[in-house]
């Protein structure tokens, strides 16, 4: 019976999905329902980490985009940690219907894929950013082309990463993906263990030469 009521959901939301993007282009959605209030505050904190970065000017539409963040991260939330969350394919089906409603609602609102990727990389607990920045940092020589191919390969990660519930496991999935990227760069030549090295040597400068943080004497 739960699995039934499952796959009616899934199909309700796909069915919005295929509906008409003008009809709900000047519509703020209605907020999901927590089943831990706690998700409420979490969704929010979250949500308006993303909104500052992609600081949209629209008040109207920054909004309608901060409802569908909001509410994606508390139907994640439902669906993992609810009272009766559901399991094995009905819950896979349920994930990917609530990223199909973010995403259909991100396009409604005409969002540049940069813009999307804000939103992703932040339900990902920041992976893209970092292990993108980090290639940046170990190679400062790459080629344009090897940026994208990098950046290309991250952001396809964040399409299964923002449906994990722990950035412990939203981090292994973009480790995993380091290891393919890691191929790429040695067969284009890089020699990966020299760059390491120098790498690693401008961490501790930069570490030496951070100001000592003053500790208070009082007791």
């Amino acid at each position: 019976m739960k699995t039934a009521l499952i796959r009616l959901w899934v199909v309700a939301v796909c069915a919005i999905g295929t509906m008409s993007w003008s009809t709900f282009a000047q519509e703020l959605a209605p907020a999901v329902e927590a089943e831990r209030p706690e998700s409420i505050a979490l969704a929010a904190k979250r949500a308006a980490g993303m909104m500052e970065e992609l600081n949209l000017a629209d008040a109207d539409k920054a909004a309608r985009v901060r409802r569908h963040i909001e509410n994606f991260i508390v139907t994640l939330k439902n669906l993992h940690e609810g009272e009766n969350p559901p399991a094995g394919e009905a819950k896979r089906e349920a994930l990917l219907a609530a990223r199909k409603a973010l995403y259909d609602g991100l396009d409604v609102e005409g969002l540049a894929d940069e813009q999307k990727l804000v939103i992703k990389n932040g339900l990902s607990a920041n992976h893209f950013r970092i292990n993108y920045d980090a290639f940046l940092f170990l190679v400062p020589t790459l080629t344009d082309e090897e940026k994208k191919y990098i950046h290309d390969q991250l952001a396809e990660v964040c399409d299964e990463a923002i449906l994990l519930n722990s950035g412990t496991a939203k981090g292994a999935m973009f480790e995993k993906r380091r290891g393919r990227i890691n191929v790429y760069l040695s067969q284009r030549g890089y020699d990966l263990k020299k760059l390491s090295e120098v790498r690693n040597a401008k961490l501790r400068e930069r570490s030496a030469t951070r100001p000592a943080t003053t500790q208070s004497t009082s007791p």
